[in-house]
């Protein structure tokens, strides 16, 4: 699975925007944010971003759903400005790759089971040496 989606809302209290809630499913997003606007006159406005994120090309893309703001008219004019704010807001961001990790040497039950094996095969040699020469 390379490509991983999810949906953020953002709300406007006291003249800030601020992350309130990540979802999967984007149906589950725009049900909370009808919710949100609906519900608390304390959010001035609510924003739904559709976040893409692609693992093997570390990039990233971001473009808005959904942008409401309380006390603003949304007027024929208005819808197609938001529409071409959509597609200028689509962004992308490119990301350094990451590092290989190193590969991990031996570990110290491993060398010493080496050490061990060749310290064996060098004494069963003297040993052979032994034999033959005595003869």
């Amino acid at each position: 699975m390379t490509k991983t989606i999810a949906y953020e809302i953002h709300t406007l209290k006291e003249g800030k925007w601020q992350l309130d809630t990540i979802h999967e499913r984007k149906d589950d997003a725009m049900h909370e944010e009808r919710r949100l606007y609906g519900q608390s006159k304390h959010v001035a406005g609510v924003k739904v971003f559709e976040e893409q994120f692609d693992s093997v090309e570390n990039r990233s893309a971001t473009h808005v759903l959904y942008n409401e703001i309380r006390g603003q008219k949304k007027t024929k004019a208005k819808i197609k400005k938001v529409e071409e704010k959509k597609v200028e807001e689509k962004k992308e961001i490119i990301r350094p790759k990451a590092k290989p990790k190193p590969e991990k040497k031996g570990s110290a039950t491993n060398y010493l089971l080496m050490m061990v094996l060749g310290i064996s095969v060098i004494l069963l040699a003297i040993v052979g040496a032994a034999i033959y020469f005595s003869k």
